[in-house]
């Protein structure tokens, strides 16, 4: 038993040894060939923005009827957990 684990050690050993000397010489050959690619395009955003973005204030008003806000979730999460808890917290208040 103590003659496989101590082949099996070496192996490692020689196994890790040829690794990274297969891969230091690699190393050498692709420092040379480094290419810089071109700077990208610039961004344009495509989305659609209203022309009031940003400009939209709250009003000091309440609803006549109640707002109701849905809120859906997976319950696996652990993330919408507190959300959950968050939301019944607002129904209750």
């Amino acid at each position: 038993m103590m003659r496989k684990i101590l082949i099996f050690f070496v192996v490692i050993v020689l196994v890790t040894i040829s690794s990274i000397l297969c891969f230091a010489e690699g190393k050498k050959g692709a420092e040379e060939g480094v290419k810089e690619f071109p700077p990208p395009p610039p961004f344009e955003s495509k989305i659609y923005a209203p022309e009031d973005e940003g400009k939209v204030k709250p009003i000091d008003k309440m609803p006549e009827k109640p707002l109701r806000i849905a809120v859906l979730g997976l319950e696996s999460c652990s993330f919408w957990i507190g959300v959950k808890k968050g939301a019944w917290m607002l129904k209750k208040s």
